[in-house]
């Protein structure tokens, strides 16, 4: 679940301890907002980052009987 993240100059880092995911509200023209969940934190952050880093993206959808969490790990 922890994919870590892509960073824009390609290198990659933070791999099992944390996992950044991408919200659809943009802060900017080259930042978007971002939840972050670190496995050495009980807290979630909310926070800006720049669009070009490879962050995890996460899909619901409405089955009927409740919703479906799908992750996609875009790095």
């Amino acid at each position: 679940m922890f994919a870590g993240n892509r960073n824009t100059n390609g290198s990659f880092n933070n791999l099992g301890s944390n996992l950044n995911l991408w919200s659809s509200s943009e802060s900017s023209s080259t930042n978007a907002w971002r939840r972050n969940f670190n496995t050495s934190y009980s807290t979630v952050n909310r926070n800006t980052n720049n669009k070009g880093n490879g962050f995890s993206v996460r899909c619901l959808t409405s089955t009927g009987y409740g919703f479906i969490i799908i992750y996609f790990y875009i790095i």
